[in-house]
């Protein structure tokens, strides 16, 4: 058929790292600020914003795990979207300096808990950008 097959390896550290190099687009001005990112809060607000109650849920469970992950957190955390494209964004005061970050479940036991690895389970996007303050990290549900 002529069609020749070629394996191709693509390092995940340099892959990752080439993508984290693209800044993240700035929040709308819109953008909702919330002083903790606890779930009664975000679940409240991802209904108010048209997501089905279980997965407003879910998105909450995702933003207060990912949240626990980063602490301490360097700032408000950010809400904007309708559904099902609700999004939250999390700063943090320390870089994660991961770039495979979430994408291996954690060990078992109490700490530091799922965090980056449910969300990653849990949303369609969650994009992680280290800089001289911290990290940042943009959850979208969908």
């Amino acid at each position: 058929d002529g069609y020749k097959r070629q394996e191709v390896y693509e390092d995940p550290l340099r892959l990752a790292a080439e993508l984290d190099a693209v800044p993240l687009p700035l929040p709308p001005a819109g953008a909702r600020p919330l002083a903790e990112p606890h779930a009664a809060a975000v679940q409240s607000w991802a209904a108010g914003r048209g997501l089905p109650a279980a997965d407003a849920e879910l998105f909450a469970a995702a933003v207060a795990e990912t949240a626990a992950a980063l602490a301490p957190l360097g700032g408000a955390a950010l809400l904007w979207g309708e559904a099902p494209a609700c999004v939250c964004e999390l700063r943090s005061a320390r870089r994660l300096d991961d770039p495979l970050a979430g994408f291996v479940p954690p060990a078992a036991g109490p700490e530091p808990g799922p965090g980056l690895w449910y969300a990653r389970q849990v949303c369609a996007y969650v994009d992680i950008r280290d800089d001289a303050q911290g990290a940042t990290v943009r959850l979208q549900y969908a």
